[in-house]
């Protein structure tokens, strides 16, 4: 990697100089495989701080934009692959506090982050057709954080269900295996919501197992029922097999 220049250095000193005293509860950072601790997954998860951390980025390129802020950064060239972490503490924190984890990790680049949701998005470059797409389904999430629930919001999500309900109900599937494998191939949208937030769609599939084999089983009974209110009984089966001339007047 070309060593940066002595304008660059001051410049990131200015920048580092402009966060340095700035608090707020969400914050992000870079890891690069060949630099990070081998075993930053288990330190992040030792730390019990809801966090992101992205799918592997090894298919980004500079743009054009990366080109005017840093010459050597050459449009169209691939970027060194890394990870997008982001944390969302609980309370606001300084430059100074996050570092102190970032650099347990050999973290670096670290910037706070003004809109969780938007970020969060950034981090599989949803909605950014012109960038290398990641999948959702390989966001590690750390501390409790919920990754569909931040891009999705509950709203979204409550709909998504209610999508795949009215499937459920309109296609007669009571097997949960032919949900996810529909989902996961033809609606991206519902397998994220299955993947993480499963349980509900599970119970709803049940309940309707459940009715159905009840409504079966009442209407097994009530034909058993029709067929032993028309069986004749024995007075009837031996009048019925006289003829006229049988019958004593």
């Amino acid at each position: 990697m070309p060593k940066r220049t002595d304008a660059q250095k001051r410049a990131d000193a200015a920048y580092d100089k402009k966060r340095a005293g700035k608090r707020t509860r969400n914050w992000a950072f870079l890891l690069y495989p060949e630099s990070c601790d081998t075993a930053w997954r288990d330190l992040l998860g030792q730390m019990c701080i809801p966090a992101f951390v992205s799918p592997l980025h090894d298919q980004d390129t500079w743009t054009a934009y990366d080109e005017q802020e840093n010459e050597a950064h050459k449009q169209g060239e691939p970027k060194k692959a890394h990870y997008h972490v982001m944390f969302m503490f609980s309370s606001v924190k300084t430059y100074e506090q996050v570092m102190e984890k970032v650099e347990l990790l050999k973290g670096t680049s670290c910037v706070p982050i003004e809109d969780v949701k938007a970020y969060a998005r950034y981090l599989c470059h949803t909605g950014q057709k012109d960038k290398a797409q990641y999948s959702p389904d390989d966001v590690l999430q750390f501390g409790g954080a919920d990754y569909a629930e931040t891009v999705e919001g509950t709203g979204d999500k409550v709909k998504v269900i209610a999508e795949m309900e009215s499937w459920i109900e309109e296609q007669g599937i009571d097997s949960y295996h032919v949900l996810s494998r529909y989902a996961r191939t033809e609606r991206p949208d519902w397998y994220r919501v299955l993947v993480w937030n499963g349980r509900h769609i599970k119970d709803v599939m049940q309940a309707m197992t459940w009715e159905r084999k009840e409504q079966e089983r009442a209407q097994a009974q009530a034909c058993v029922t029709a067929r032993e209110c028309h069986r004749p009984n024995e007075g009837e089966t031996a009048y019925q097999g006289k003829g006229w001339g049988d019958i004593d007047g």
